[in-house]
């Protein structure tokens, strides 16, 4: 889907988010049995079901770290970071020791109620996080240095991006970067013709996970709700959780042009009742 979107904007750069929606939808969705859906499922079912118990666990390990207000540095602003002085070694790796504790914490009290070693979670993460910001000390400008690791540009930042704004900005370069080996278009064209509020999909999946409703236990599930909500800009009817639900709800009154980006989005509180809801004429 997101391939598909991403070639129709670096075609025709004048396409806002809803031309391209209706530009991709005619050939997008291929519809069919269910039979023959389940059938090919159930093929390779052995193959997939140890990748995907894995995946389950990492999931649940990304909501819980990316809910996680630990590192307290998402309101920082980038520029006064770069242009600040570097801490010292050893203020560092004490900062990361306070941030294992509140990540261990935040796990242990919100985190998925499968996730059975918060502290071990926590560790690796910050394991990695410190090889890599130790890598970069040996550069001129560290900070530049951490920003091109993440696919970001001295000119993608101004004065007011914030470190939680590089942080979604390298998260959508990382999912472009994997789409484009795909596309195979010029990568510095790439980046500065498709930015992620141009294409459907990223507005639906950031609006979902932002307007969510926060739980009392951030579940991994959440993370696949996520990536799954950006089938409404394409299918007839949608159905997803009371929590996705009205994520919808709030993302359709406050951001601008969302109305036009999605179809019908329902909730059931049962699978039975799916079939009543979709022959009863919408209100």
């Amino acid at each position: 889907m997101l391939s598909i979107e991403v070639r129709a904007a670096f075609s025709t750069p004048a396409m806002d988010a809803a031309e391209i929606r209706r530009a991709v939808a005619p050939g997008l969705l291929r519809v069919g049995r269910g039979v023959e859906i389940i059938r090919a499922f159930l093929e390779v079912w052995p193959l997939l079901k140890s990748e995907l118990t894995q995946r389950q666990e990492r999931d649940r390990e990304i909501v819980a770290i990316s809910r996680s207000g630990f590192a307290e540095v998402s309101h920082l602003k980038v520029v006064d970071l770069l242009r600040g002085k570097l801490r010292p070694p050893e203020e560092i790796l004490q900062r990361l020791g306070g941030m294992h504790d509140a990540l261990s914490q935040d796990i242990k009290t919100r985190g998925d109620r499968r996730l059975s070693n918060a502290e071990g979670v926590s560790a690796t993460f910050l394991e990695a996080v410190r090889r890599f910001g130790m890598d970069t000390l040996s550069h001129k400008n560290p900070g530049l240095q951490i920003l091109e690791a993440n696919g970001i540009d001295v000119s993608d930042i101004d004065e007011n991006t914030t470190v939680g704004d590089v942080g979604t900005l390298a998260v959508f370069r990382a999912k472009l970067r994997v789409i484009n080996q795909i596309t195979r278009l010029p990568w510095g064209e790439l980046k500065a013709t498709v930015p992620a509020r141009r294409l459907p999909s990223q507005i639906i999946q950031s609006s979902v996970d932002r307007f969510r409703p926060d739980g009392k236990e951030w579940k991994g599930s959440d993370l696949n709700d996520t990536h799954l909500s950006c089938l409404a800009a394409y299918a007839d009817v949608t159905y997803v959780d009371k929590r996705t639900h009205e994520a919808f709800r709030m993302a359709r009154d406050k951001i601008p042009g969302f109305t036009a980006l999605v179809h019908r989005v329902e909730k059931a509180g049962h699978y039975s009742k799916i079939r009543e809801q979709l022959i009863e004429p919408e209100i």
